[in-house]
């Protein structure tokens, strides 16, 4: 199914999917959800999927095909780097990576995964004694 809708205005700094004009149910209610963005001369497409990474940010240019009007590829933003494939591993490693415990705030806007399936995640790897819930945030259990 697609469903087409647009952004509130002056939402240019938000994450694709909290820029969506009215509920956000539209933006969880999708399994993979694609942006189109234009900041400028420049069109960007992002890509959010509820359980995997996304992909870099895609730039594409408005390209004339005799009298047709296409988009291409222009650019892809950010160079793919090693990226977890599970959620737990984009957990982990968001807690490694800071060093620190996160909040559960913090961990659901580095993971971009559902509330839902952060808490269950979140759930699964405290019982399984990976990580530890304390005041400050969570944080492996083999850190301090």
């Amino acid at each position: 199914m697609l469903v087409v809708h647009h952004a509130r205005k002056s939402a240019g700094r938000m994450r694709a999917g909290q820029a969506l004009r009215g509920s956000s149910e539209f933006h969880a209610w999708g399994d993979s959800n694609l942006y189109l963005r234009r900041s400028g001369g420049e069109l960007t497409l992002t890509v959010e999927h509820r359980a995997a990474p996304s992909p870099p940010t895609i730039g594409l240019a408005l390209a004339q095909r005799g009298d047709a009007l296409a988009l291409e590829v222009a650019s892809s933003i950010a160079a793919p780097t090693a990226v977890p494939t599970s959620i737990d591993e984009r957990i982990t490693a968001a807690i490694t990576e800071a060093n620190r415990p996160l909040p559960i705030g913090e961990l659901r806007a580095v993971c971009r995964v559902r509330n839902g399936t952060l808490y269950e995640r979140l759930t699964a790897l405290t019982d399984a004694g990976q990580i530890v819930r304390g005041p400050e945030g969570y944080r492996l259990a083999t850190q301090p």
